[in-house]
């Protein structure tokens, strides 16, 4: 995926995209990056979410919803680590890590020495738990719903 590819697909954005993280999401998205890998991009109203193959980075967008702030780097370093820590406890996963996006030499790059620009949140994409939406006797069941309920029913797989 050449530079104008990469320009394509922010152009292409559903919702606004900040100045500030323009930069940042050329750096994710760049094959070069990941080792000659190709990112795939998906956007929430919320975050920037880049898959490589077995990874997945989010570089959460800066706004402010109610209370919550994710407006500078530091709030949104607190962001990473809110959910890194929620997902190695409630789900017992330790492929989860916050990187920063540095500047050194008037370059950005993922992760190193630099002057920190922004925080990603990386993870394994494999270590998620696959869901199905049948009923599984004797599987435990996500929801406060049971297999004799109506509406869907979500269950881990092993």
């Amino acid at each position: 995926m050449d530079q104008n590819e990469i320009t394509h697909r922010i152009e292409r954005a559903a919702w606004p995209i900040a100045a500030e993280q323009v930069e940042p999401l050329r750096l994710l998205l760049d094959p070069a990056t990941h080792g000659g890998a190709i990112a795939s991009y998906m956007e929430t109203a919320l975050s920037h979410i880049i898959y490589v193959e077995d990874r997945s980075y989010i570089l959460r967008r800066p706004l402010r919803f109610g209370e919550n702030s994710l407006l500078t780097p530091e709030d949104r370093w607190h962001w990473c680590e809110d959910q890194a820590g929620r997902e190695r406890h409630f789900e017992r996963r330790n492929d989860i890590r916050i990187l920063p996006l540095v500047r050194r030499n008037n370059t950005l790059y993922l992760g190193g020495p630099g002057e920190v620009m922004d925080w990603v949140l990386e993870r394994s994409r494999s270590a998620r738990p696959k869901l199905r939406t049948t009923p599984s006797p004797g599987s435990p069941f996500l929801g406060n719903r049971s297999a004799a309920g109506s509406g869907v029913n979500f269950v881990l797989l092993p």
